[in-house]
């Protein structure tokens, strides 16, 4: 009997064994391909990590390029319309230049004539006390010159209208018996001549500029022409 209880114990013990290993090996084969996965998704991590770091590297790039293009291209619109600027300010430092040539000379006539001296400088209160309460606007040739010098007229509108203030300021002050006052009128009669020469010369050269200017043909025409007068000559 004693044998046979030793017996069964030992099948038991057995079963038991072999219920413990094939669960066991089940356990492996249900791990080993979650490992495999863990494994693979570790394997895959680092790929996925360099493909997003060349993506990202790439459109660095791009954005460089793009500022790069953005920069070159405002740096060249910059120096363009600096060269634009700086060439309508020489043209028009050119323009004023001449300008004030002819100005002058006109002035120079002017100064020159016989009663020049007179209106050559302003009008002292020892010679005339009461002249600054009547005149409010005084005016004569060497501040008028200086003006022009300082740009505060600028055109020959500007410098007609201060010499006939000049002119009209000694009209109004000075008597018709007096000596000055036919001077005046003298004076203001030919200052108003040799300007008004000057004006018309102005518009003369300004209106046949813009005719000028609106014959000039364009760049087409000319083509246009080059070509036709080509073929005339091949026929």
């Amino acid at each position: 009997i004693e044998t046979k209880e030793e017996e069964k114990k030992k099948v038991k013990k057995n079963i038991n064994e072999e219920v413990k290993t094939t669960s066991q090996e089940k356990k492996k084969i249900h791990e080993e391909p979650h490992t495999s996965r863990s494994k693979r998704s570790s394997i895959r991590d680092p790929e996925i990590s360099e493909s997003s770091f060349s993506s990202n590297s790439t459109s660095i790039n791009l954005k460089r390029k793009r500022n790069d293009n953005e920069s070159s291209t405002n740096h060249s619109n910059k120096k363009s319309h600096s060269n634009e600027i700086s060439t309508q300010s020489k043209l028009e430092h050119d323009k004023l230049k001449s300008w004030r040539k002819n100005i002058f000379m006109i002035w120079n006539d002017i100064a020159n004539h016989r009663y020049g001296p007179v209106f050559l400088n302003p009008v002292k209160e020892e010679d005339a006390p009461d002249y600054y309460e009547i005149i409010k606007k005084p005016m004569d040739l060497n501040s008028i010159k200086q003006r022009v010098k300082d740009g505060v007229i600028k055109s020959t509108i500007e410098f007609h209208r201060d010499v006939m203030l000049m002119c009209t300021n000694s009209i109004m002050y000075n008597q018709e018996d007096s000596e000055v006052y036919p001077m005046a009128i003298e004076m203001k009669k030919h200052a108003d001549d040799r300007i008004k020469t000057l004006r018309t010369y102005e518009n003369r050269h300004q209106q046949s500029n813009t005719v000028f200017s609106s014959k000039q043909p364009s760049a087409g025409t000319i083509r246009r022409r080059i070509s036709v007068n080509n073929t005339h000559d091949n026929k």
